[in-house]
Protein backbone atom coordinates (compact mmCIF):
# COMPACT_ATOMS: atom_id res chain seq x y z
CA UNK A 1 0.00 0.00 0.00
CA UNK A 2 2.99 2.29 0.55
CA UNK A 3 3.92 1.73 -3.09
CA UNK A 4 0.50 2.92 -4.21
CA UNK A 5 0.71 6.11 -2.14
CA UNK A 6 4.19 6.90 -3.40
CA UNK A 7 3.71 6.17 -7.09
CA UNK A 8 0.01 7.03 -7.30
CA UNK A 9 -1.22 6.25 -10.81
CA UNK A 10 0.38 2.79 -11.30
CA UNK A 11 -1.65 1.01 -8.62
CA UNK A 12 -3.13 -1.42 -11.16
CA UNK A 13 0.30 -2.80 -11.99
CA UNK A 14 1.07 -3.31 -8.29
CA UNK A 15 -1.97 -5.50 -7.56
CA UNK A 16 -0.11 -8.84 -8.14
CA UNK A 17 2.67 -7.77 -5.77
CA UNK A 18 0.14 -6.69 -3.09
CA UNK A 19 -1.73 -9.98 -3.46
CA UNK A 20 1.52 -11.95 -3.11
CA UNK A 21 2.49 -10.12 0.08
CA UNK A 22 -0.93 -10.61 1.65
CA UNK A 23 -0.90 -14.33 0.88
CA UNK A 24 2.58 -14.64 2.36
CA UNK A 25 1.71 -12.89 5.62
CA UNK A 26 1.35 -14.91 8.80
CA UNK A 27 -2.25 -15.26 10.04
CA UNK A 28 -2.56 -15.19 13.84
CA UNK A 29 -5.82 -17.19 13.85
CA UNK A 30 -4.75 -19.96 11.45
CA UNK A 31 -1.11 -19.77 12.64
CA UNK A 32 -0.24 -20.27 8.99
CA UNK A 33 -0.06 -18.01 5.98
CA UNK A 34 -2.57 -18.50 3.12
CA UNK A 35 0.25 -19.91 0.96
CA UNK A 36 1.17 -22.40 3.69
CA UNK A 37 -2.47 -23.44 4.06
CA UNK A 38 -2.96 -24.04 0.33
CA UNK A 39 0.48 -25.08 -0.95
CA UNK A 40 2.31 -26.13 2.19
CA UNK A 41 5.08 -23.50 1.98
CA UNK A 42 5.70 -19.83 1.27
CA UNK A 43 7.10 -19.33 -2.24
CA UNK A 44 10.00 -16.94 -2.78
CA UNK A 45 9.31 -13.67 -4.55
CA UNK A 46 12.60 -13.63 -6.48
CA UNK A 47 15.23 -16.25 -7.33
CA UNK A 48 17.90 -16.52 -4.63
CA UNK A 49 21.60 -15.89 -5.42
CA UNK A 50 22.64 -18.53 -2.89
CA UNK A 51 21.31 -22.07 -2.54
CA UNK A 52 18.75 -22.49 0.24
CA UNK A 53 17.18 -25.61 1.78
CA UNK A 54 13.81 -26.80 0.54
CA UNK A 55 10.94 -25.93 2.92
CA UNK A 56 9.26 -28.70 4.86
CA UNK A 57 6.19 -29.82 2.93
CA UNK A 58 3.04 -30.70 4.88
CA UNK A 59 0.36 -32.98 3.49
CA UNK A 60 -2.86 -31.24 2.41
CA UNK A 61 -5.20 -33.03 4.91
CA UNK A 62 -2.84 -32.19 7.76
CA UNK A 63 -2.60 -28.53 6.68
CA UNK A 64 -6.34 -28.14 6.41
CA UNK A 65 -7.01 -29.91 9.71
CA UNK A 66 -4.41 -27.79 11.50
CA UNK A 67 -5.79 -24.52 10.05
CA UNK A 68 -9.37 -25.50 10.91
CA UNK A 69 -8.44 -26.42 14.49
CA UNK A 70 -6.51 -23.19 14.95
CA UNK A 71 -9.48 -21.15 13.65
CA UNK A 72 -11.89 -22.86 16.03
CA UNK A 73 -9.56 -22.26 18.97
CA UNK A 74 -9.18 -18.60 17.96
CA UNK A 75 -12.99 -18.21 17.91
CA UNK A 76 -13.22 -19.74 21.40
CA UNK A 77 -10.54 -17.39 22.72
CA UNK A 78 -12.18 -14.34 21.13
CA UNK A 79 -15.60 -15.32 22.51
CA UNK A 80 -14.15 -15.78 26.00
CA UNK A 81 -12.54 -12.35 25.98
CA UNK A 82 -15.64 -10.63 24.54
CA UNK A 83 -17.99 -12.25 27.08
CA UNK A 84 -15.95 -10.84 29.96
CA UNK A 85 -17.55 -7.46 29.17
CA UNK A 86 -21.09 -8.79 28.63
CA UNK A 87 -23.89 -9.75 30.98
CA UNK A 88 -25.55 -13.14 30.52
CA UNK A 89 -28.61 -12.94 28.30
CA UNK A 90 -31.94 -13.58 30.04
CA UNK A 91 -33.73 -16.85 29.43
CA UNK A 92 -37.25 -16.10 28.17
CA UNK A 93 -40.14 -18.51 27.77
CA UNK A 94 -43.24 -18.49 25.60
CA UNK A 95 -46.00 -16.54 27.32
CA UNK A 96 -43.59 -14.54 29.46
CA UNK A 97 -43.98 -10.75 29.47
CA UNK A 98 -41.08 -8.57 28.33
CA UNK A 99 -40.31 -4.90 27.77
CA UNK A 100 -39.18 -3.69 24.34
CA UNK A 101 -36.43 -1.10 23.87
CA UNK A 102 -37.38 1.95 21.78
CA UNK A 103 -33.84 2.68 20.54
CA UNK A 104 -34.67 1.43 17.03
CA UNK A 105 -38.41 2.22 17.00
CA UNK A 106 -40.02 5.52 16.00
CA UNK A 107 -43.20 5.88 18.03
CA UNK A 108 -43.16 9.55 19.13
CA UNK A 109 -40.92 12.58 19.32
CA UNK A 110 -37.40 11.82 20.63
CA UNK A 111 -37.80 14.00 23.74
CA UNK A 112 -40.97 12.28 24.99
CA UNK A 113 -40.22 8.71 23.90
CA UNK A 114 -39.87 6.27 26.84
CA UNK A 115 -36.80 4.03 27.02
CA UNK A 116 -38.93 0.84 27.09
CA UNK A 117 -42.51 0.07 26.14
CA UNK A 118 -44.73 -2.84 27.04
CA UNK A 119 -45.17 -5.32 28.48
CA UNK A 120 -45.70 -7.76 25.59
CA UNK A 121 -46.09 -11.53 25.59
CA UNK A 122 -43.51 -13.75 23.89
CA UNK A 123 -45.20 -15.89 21.22
CA UNK A 124 -42.34 -17.75 19.47
CA UNK A 125 -38.63 -18.27 20.15
CA UNK A 126 -35.74 -18.86 17.73
CA UNK A 127 -32.87 -20.03 19.95
CA UNK A 128 -30.47 -20.35 17.03
CA UNK A 129 -30.52 -16.61 16.31
CA UNK A 130 -31.76 -15.47 19.78
CA UNK A 131 -34.83 -13.87 18.19
CA UNK A 132 -38.19 -13.56 19.94
CA UNK A 133 -41.62 -12.76 18.47
CA UNK A 134 -43.96 -10.54 20.49
CA UNK A 135 -47.73 -10.22 20.58
CA UNK A 136 -48.84 -6.80 19.24
CA UNK A 137 -52.55 -7.67 18.77
CA UNK A 138 -53.64 -5.35 21.60
CA UNK A 139 -51.48 -2.47 20.34
CA UNK A 140 -52.82 -1.16 17.00
CA UNK A 141 -50.22 1.63 16.92
CA UNK A 142 -47.49 -1.05 16.56
CA UNK A 143 -49.13 -3.15 13.85
CA UNK A 144 -46.83 -1.75 11.13
CA UNK A 145 -43.71 -2.84 13.05
CA UNK A 146 -42.25 -6.32 12.51
CA UNK A 147 -42.78 -8.22 15.77
CA UNK A 148 -39.50 -10.21 15.80
CA UNK A 149 -36.65 -8.80 17.92
CA UNK A 150 -33.20 -9.84 19.12
CA UNK A 151 -32.69 -10.60 22.79
CA UNK A 152 -30.56 -7.45 23.12
CA UNK A 153 -33.73 -5.35 22.51
CA UNK A 154 -35.72 -7.07 25.27
CA UNK A 155 -35.68 -7.39 29.03
CA UNK A 156 -37.96 -9.39 31.35
CA UNK A 157 -40.94 -7.58 32.85
CA UNK A 158 -41.33 -7.87 36.63
CA UNK A 159 -44.56 -6.81 38.26
CA UNK A 160 -44.27 -4.71 41.38
CA UNK A 161 -44.65 -6.45 44.74
CA UNK A 162 -46.68 -3.97 46.84
CA UNK A 163 -45.70 -5.77 50.06
CA UNK A 164 -41.99 -5.12 49.44
CA UNK A 165 -42.16 -1.84 47.48
CA UNK A 166 -45.46 -0.08 48.30
CA UNK A 167 -44.20 3.31 47.12
CA UNK A 168 -43.46 2.04 43.60
CA UNK A 169 -47.07 1.20 42.82
CA UNK A 170 -48.50 3.71 40.32
CA UNK A 171 -52.07 4.75 40.99
CA UNK A 172 -53.38 6.49 37.90
CA UNK A 173 -56.30 8.79 38.74
CA UNK A 174 -59.64 8.22 37.01
CA UNK A 175 -61.47 10.77 34.91
CA UNK A 176 -62.62 13.89 36.75
CA UNK A 177 -66.03 14.01 35.07
CA UNK A 178 -67.21 11.62 32.35
CA UNK A 179 -64.25 11.40 29.99
CA UNK A 180 -62.71 14.65 31.22
CA UNK A 181 -59.20 14.22 32.67
CA UNK A 182 -57.12 16.70 34.63
CA UNK A 183 -54.15 18.25 32.82
CA UNK A 184 -50.98 18.75 34.85
CA UNK A 185 -49.30 21.12 32.37
CA UNK A 186 -49.12 22.09 28.71
CA UNK A 187 -45.87 21.09 26.98
CA UNK A 188 -45.99 22.16 23.34
CA UNK A 189 -48.09 23.83 20.64
CA UNK A 190 -48.49 22.90 16.98
CA UNK A 191 -50.80 23.19 14.00
CA UNK A 192 -51.86 19.76 12.71
CA UNK A 193 -50.38 19.07 9.30
CA UNK A 194 -53.50 17.80 7.52
CA UNK A 195 -56.40 19.69 9.12
CA UNK A 196 -54.59 22.78 10.41
CA UNK A 197 -56.22 22.43 13.84
CA UNK A 198 -54.55 24.10 16.80
CA UNK A 199 -53.26 21.41 19.14
CA UNK A 200 -51.34 21.28 22.42
CA UNK A 201 -49.34 18.42 23.88
CA UNK A 202 -50.42 17.94 27.49
CA UNK A 203 -49.16 16.01 30.51
CA UNK A 204 -52.04 14.31 32.32
CA UNK A 205 -52.08 14.68 36.11
CA UNK A 206 -50.88 11.48 37.77
CA UNK A 207 -49.53 9.95 34.53
CA UNK A 208 -45.97 9.49 33.31
CA UNK A 209 -44.53 11.24 30.22
CA UNK A 210 -45.22 8.21 28.00
CA UNK A 211 -48.93 9.11 28.19
CA UNK A 212 -48.40 12.64 26.84
CA UNK A 213 -50.97 13.35 24.14
CA UNK A 214 -51.88 15.97 21.53
CA UNK A 215 -55.26 17.57 22.32
CA UNK A 216 -57.27 20.12 20.35
CA UNK A 217 -57.06 23.64 21.75
CA UNK A 218 -60.83 23.95 22.26
CA UNK A 219 -60.76 20.95 24.64
CA UNK A 220 -58.28 22.57 27.04
CA UNK A 221 -59.17 25.10 29.73
CA UNK A 222 -58.17 28.64 28.83
CA UNK A 223 -56.26 29.25 32.07
CA UNK A 224 -53.86 26.38 31.24
CA UNK A 225 -53.14 27.89 27.83
CA UNK A 226 -52.63 31.30 29.37
CA UNK A 227 -50.17 29.93 31.93
CA UNK A 228 -48.29 28.14 29.16
CA UNK A 229 -47.81 31.19 26.95
CA UNK A 230 -47.03 33.55 29.83
CA UNK A 231 -44.95 31.40 32.22
CA UNK A 232 -44.34 27.98 30.64
CA UNK A 233 -41.25 26.65 28.84
CA UNK A 234 -41.74 26.96 25.09
CA UNK A 235 -38.46 25.40 23.93
CA UNK A 236 -40.22 22.40 22.37
CA UNK A 237 -42.60 24.67 20.46
CA UNK A 238 -39.84 26.86 19.08
CA UNK A 239 -37.37 24.05 18.34
CA UNK A 240 -37.27 21.22 15.80
CA UNK A 241 -39.47 23.06 13.30
CA UNK A 242 -38.78 22.14 9.64
CA UNK A 243 -37.66 25.02 7.40
CA UNK A 244 -39.03 23.70 4.15
CA UNK A 245 -39.65 26.21 1.34
CA UNK A 246 -40.63 23.73 -1.38
CA UNK A 247 -43.97 24.81 -2.89
CA UNK A 248 -45.28 21.24 -3.26
CA UNK A 249 -44.61 20.35 0.40
CA UNK A 250 -47.45 20.39 2.93
CA UNK A 251 -45.12 21.56 5.70
CA UNK A 252 -45.06 25.24 6.63
CA UNK A 253 -42.03 27.38 5.99
CA UNK A 254 -39.99 28.72 8.88
CA UNK A 255 -41.56 32.16 8.58
CA UNK A 256 -45.08 30.69 8.54
CA UNK A 257 -44.34 28.65 11.67
CA UNK A 258 -43.01 31.67 13.56
CA UNK A 259 -46.06 33.70 12.51
CA UNK A 260 -48.38 30.89 13.60
CA UNK A 261 -46.76 30.74 17.04
CA UNK A 262 -46.78 34.53 17.40
CA UNK A 263 -50.46 34.86 16.48
CA UNK A 264 -51.48 32.02 18.81
CA UNK A 265 -49.65 33.59 21.73
CA UNK A 266 -51.19 37.00 21.11
CA UNK A 267 -54.65 35.47 20.73
CA UNK A 268 -54.46 33.63 24.06
CA UNK A 269 -53.03 36.55 26.02
CA UNK A 270 -55.40 39.11 24.44
CA UNK A 271 -58.48 37.01 25.24
CA UNK A 272 -57.29 36.49 28.82
CA UNK A 273 -57.10 40.28 29.36
CA UNK A 274 -60.40 41.00 27.61
CA UNK A 275 -63.31 41.64 29.96
CA UNK A 276 -66.74 40.10 29.31
CA UNK A 277 -69.98 41.37 30.83
CA UNK A 278 -72.04 38.44 32.03
CA UNK A 279 -75.13 37.81 34.07
CA UNK A 280 -74.32 35.64 37.08
CA UNK A 281 -77.16 34.81 39.45
CA UNK A 282 -79.16 37.83 38.21
CA UNK A 283 -76.28 40.31 38.51
CA UNK A 284 -74.30 41.92 35.67
CA UNK A 285 -70.59 42.31 36.12
CA UNK A 286 -67.41 42.30 33.98
CA UNK A 287 -65.11 39.29 34.25
CA UNK A 288 -62.01 37.97 32.50
CA UNK A 289 -61.81 34.88 30.31
CA UNK A 290 -60.08 32.90 33.04
CA UNK A 291 -62.95 33.50 35.48
CA UNK A 292 -65.49 32.80 32.76
CA UNK A 293 -64.05 29.31 32.25
CA UNK A 294 -64.47 28.56 35.96
CA UNK A 295 -68.08 29.79 35.91
CA UNK A 296 -68.87 27.71 32.83
CA UNK A 297 -67.61 24.59 34.59
CA UNK A 298 -69.74 25.37 37.65
CA UNK A 299 -72.91 25.87 35.52
CA UNK A 300 -74.04 29.14 37.16
CA UNK A 301 -73.82 31.36 34.06
CA UNK A 302 -76.66 32.96 32.13
CA UNK A 303 -76.14 34.12 28.50
CA UNK A 304 -73.28 36.70 28.14
CA UNK A 305 -74.75 40.06 27.13
CA UNK A 306 -71.74 42.09 25.99
CA UNK A 307 -68.00 42.14 25.44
Amino acid sequence: MRTIREEGSNWLAKIPEIQFKLNSRYDASRKLSPFQTVYGFNPKARPATLPYPQPIYLDAPLRHTTASGNLNQAKINQTTQANKHRTPEPKLNIGQKVLLSTDNITISSPNSKPKYIGPFKVTTINHWFNNYSLDFTEHPDLQLIHNKFHISELKPYHTNDPTKFPNRQLHQPPAVEGERFKVSKVLEFRSELESGKRQYKVRWAGYSPKYDEWVNAEDIDHDLLEDYWMYGKQDATLARRPFNTKPWSKRKTGEEIREMIRSEREKIIRSSNQKIVVCVKGKHRPIKQKELDRILRSGTLSVPIAR
